[in-house]
């Protein structure tokens, strides 16, 4: 289950909210053009990958916490919301996931899955045309290597929720130094998905080759490297500051529970963490915060909170 929530401060809230709700028995869906379908259906993503990942011209860099203490039936956290520098034709994407392998064997320190699903914010404009944050789930069954599912875009997402929108930006974010506004993201057999405990929707079973469970959780950020010949991207990650510039500054990721075999949210630690180009993103291990429950990591660099779950229910 994505399960997104908010504390004091005041709630971070979609900003198609300000002008009302749905009446009961519709959903919010974000207007989108088709051909932003198809860019959407070509972005790589490469969930719990080892290396940058360069194909077709383009990269992908990332800096996350893995865990593999399951099975899990799911994962809950805080993401910050920050306002950053995007290039016209990439993304930077903050999230928490859930994955496995199709032959259900537990991973021992090798992040390589088939079926992933990863929920939080992402600024997009090639999507959207601007890189506010907004609310995204993505999922695969191949690891990525062709299937690459954004929001609806693949059919298999069930929208359940009149509040929540995908593809809906987030007001207000996170200030440098000042209030640090988050969501609450969560995802669960269905694979629900909920933000600040408000259930968005799930993916059924039966999009996914036997995922039953997790075998891997992840927390961190991932963007998309266009430029050519080895050339960096201006694009940010997390906040847009190193990890080194500390907590209210850099890109956090915090509260981080593991959904257990039971449905309870439970302490789990990091297994390892990855860090594709550390020179221009980097990660940072905080640990517990006593006295708040969970994990904590810093993370991004400069080339709101939000809480997302991911959870399995049982039905």
């Amino acid at each position: 289950m994505l399960n997104m929530s908010s504390s004091s401060p005041p709630p971070t809230q979609q900003e198609w909210q300000r002008s009302g709700t749905c009446p009961e028995g519709t959903v919010p869906v974000l207007r989108t053009h088709a051909r932003n379908t198809t860019r959407a259906a070509n972005f790589p993503m490469t969930p719990f990958f080892k290396e940058s990942l360069a194909a077709n011209g383009v990269t992908t860099e990332a800096a996350y916490a893995y865990s593999t203490n399951g099975p899990y039936h799911g994962a809950n956290a805080d993401i910050y919301l920050w306002d950053i520098h995007v290039e016209p034709n990439e993304y930077s994407t903050n999230f928490i996931a859930v994955g496995g392998d199709a032959d259900g064997r537990p991973l021992v320190n090798d992040p390589s899955v088939d079926n992933a699903i990863l929920v939080g914010w992402m600024a997009a404009p090639p999507l959207y045309g601007d890189s506010k944050p907004r609310l995204y789930v993505y999922w695969t069954n191949d690891g990525g290597r062709s299937k690459n599912c954004w929001n609806f875009d693949c059919g298999g997402f069930v929208q359940t929720s009149k509040k929540i929108s995908l593809g809906a930006s987030f007001s207000p974010t996170s200030k440098p130094g000042g209030e640090q506004r988050h969501t609450t993201d969560a995802a669960e057999p269905k694979w629900w998905v909920s933000v600040n405990l408000e259930e968005v929707g799930y993916l059924p079973d039966f999009v996914f080759n036997n995922f039953v469970e997790s075998f891997l959780n992840g927390w961190g950020g991932q963007l998309l490297n266009t430029n050519p010949g080895g050339q960096h991207t201006s694009t940010q990650m997390g906040s847009g500051r190193f990890p080194s510039e500390g907590i209210n500054y850099a890109g956090m990721i915090g509260k981080y529970l593991a959904v257990d075999y039971n449905g309870e949210l439970a302490n789990d630690y990091p297994a390892g963490s990855k860090v594709t180009q550390s020179s221009c993103y980097d990660y940072k291990d905080l640990g517990r915060q006593e006295p708040e429950p969970g994990y904590y990591i810093l993370y991004g660099g400069p080339v709101a909170l939000t809480v997302l779950t991911v959870q399995r229910v049982k039905v």
